[in-house]
């Protein structure tokens, strides 16, 4: 009978565990959402520049596999400098990074209020030794209504600190 008690007691601190880690769990993408991302991101397709940079600069934005992935490449001139691919992954849509420092940052969508701003948010990384080594850590994308410029902003991560960055795109004719 103490076996049993114990038993159901350690149940009962087990499910009242599972309540409150599930009250405090983030709200998932619906499947609705993550589809419509993915559709909307398969319009970025063509080629974007940087408003009011001097710099030779530009991101190429192509649907591959059947607009089931769209690689984001930036480039420095001719030079290919980053690549990022979204895609779907199971329930969830994510966006690997592919880093010049040599690592491979995955990022989760998070759910968002506003419409048409896509959140991703770190969530592993292969090539990453440690957390606090440089790396991207968060990236939204504010995507345009109707040919408009749309803003890509993206935080960095290294020993702790953050760094934000922010692009406003203009597709080129």
């Amino acid at each position: 009978m103490h076996h049993f008690y114990r038993s159901s007691r350690l149940l009962a601190v087990f499910i009242i565990i599972l309540k409150a880690a599930s009250v405090h769990a983030a709200p998932a993408v619906s499947e609705v959402d993550i589809h419509r991302a993915m559709a909307n991101l398969t319009r970025l397709a063509g080629t974007w520049r940087v408003i009011d940079s001097q710099r030779d600069f530009s991101i190429v934005f192509e649907s591959i596999a059947n607009d089931n992935a769209v690689t984001e490449t930036w480039f420095y001139g001719k030079q290919k400098h980053s690549l990022t691919i979204y895609h779907l992954d199971n329930h969830r849509l994510i966006a690997t990074h592919y880093c010049p420092l040599g690592n491979q940052p995955r990022l989760a969508l998070t759910p968002s209020e506003e419409p048409d701003v896509y959140r991703f948010k770190f969530f592993d990384a292969t090539g990453l030794v440690d957390l606090n080594d440089n790396h991207q850590h968060a990236l939204s994308l504010h995507l345009p209504t109707v040919k408009k410029p749309f803003k890509r902003t993206e935080s960095s991560l290294h020993n702790g600190d953050e760094t934000l960055g922010t692009l406003l795109l203009e597709r080129m004719p």
